[in-house]
């Protein structure tokens, strides 16, 4: 039968239950880290900043139906998900029932912009093209990598240990009730070009904190600036996405963002969190594979941007 799209409320009035959203996720939890997060930080009800859509099988005779494909609204991000290799072609694809609603999504301005493994995306952008001319796609290409802790990794220093932080520099770590370091991170990353940062970003990045979904860690000078900075964020039972990773200009090459992403990793194992990242140019991938950061797939994100005439108020 036709597979049918439900949500999350309707998926468990026939029986499902959050685990099994879950362990669908799970499947590939390094590429769906951060629908894991957002549901661990905000849970599964849906309102105006998440929203949680499911593709399922059409059997009927009361049996709980199977998971296909997963989208999430998240702020003005969406996020696909689908297990399988794409044909190429939207019509044959898993996620077909739910591209009509992320169609309205971006007409409506809900989301610009949509996140997911390169075939996901391969798919969605294929149904989007035919579906509406008047919506442009960007494309932008990432390599998703995860940290293999059984490979050797070259020490800091020849003795293993990391050279002692300069004076007037100081280690700080994102700490509650006030989390004040959280905002003068943000303060800095507005500043550098490589970081976009969209609306709901400082909530989103408090609120993972908060839940404890995310952590921070920070070089500053002696009058509190941040130097660098490196943090993680939706984490969940089995992973957590590093990211944010800067320093400012004047203070680069000085080994800081290494210290911080050792410091980082040490603290996700310790939790037996896996530890994942995006890249996405040659420098990067060198030092990131020096630290023990495998492949694992293309990511891909697809921005958007409705024709004027279409985007026009009447």
């Amino acid at each position: 039968m036709a597979a049918k799209v439900l949500s999350t409320e309707e998926y468990f009035r026939k029986g499902g239950t959050p685990e099994t959203i879950i362990s669908f996720l799970s499947r590939n939890g390094p590429a769906n880290c951060f629908m894991l997060g957002n549901l661990r930080n905000m849970g599964f009800e849906t309102g105006k900043k998440q929203e949680l859509l499911l593709a399922v099988d059409g059997k009927d005779g009361g049996a709980v139906p199977g998971i296909t494909a997963v989208l999430m609204a998240h702020f003005t991000n969406a996020l696909l998900y689908f297990p399988s290799t794409s044909t190429g072609s939207a019509a044959d694809s898993p996620a077909l029932p739910l591209l009509p609603r992320l169609l309205s999504w971006i007409r409506s301005g809900r989301v610009n912009r949509i996140n997911g493994l390169a075939s996901c995306m391969d798919d969605a952008a294929d149904y989007l093209r035919s579906a509406d001319e008047g919506i442009g796609i960007r494309k932008r290409r990432m390599q998703l990598a995860v940290y293999e802790s059984d490979l050797p990794r070259p020490p800091l220093q020849p003795e293993g240990e990391p050279a002692p932080l300069p004076e007037g520099v100081y280690l700080e770590k994102a700490e509650g009730p006030e989390w004040e370091l959280l905002d003068r991170i943000m303060d800095e990353k507005e500043h550098i070009e490589e970081f976009v940062t969209s609306p709901g970003a400082r909530e989103t990045f408090r609120n993972s904190h908060l839940h404890g979904g995310a952590r921070s860690l920070a070089l500053v000078n002696s009058q509190g600036r941040v130097l660098a900075a490196a943090s993680s964020t939706a984490e969940n039972p089995s992973t957590a996405m590093i990211v944010g990773v800067f320093t400012v200009e004047g203070c680069r090459n000085r080994g800081y963002s290494r210290r911080l992403m050792d410091l980082l990793i040490e603290s996700l194992k310790q939790d037996s969190l896996m530890p994942v990242l995006f890249y996405e140019n040659p420098v990067a991938e060198k030092i990131y594979k020096g630290m023990g950061f495998q492949d694992r797939e293309d990511y891909d994100l697809l921005h958007f941007q409705l024709d004027e005439a279409q985007d026009s108020p009447a």
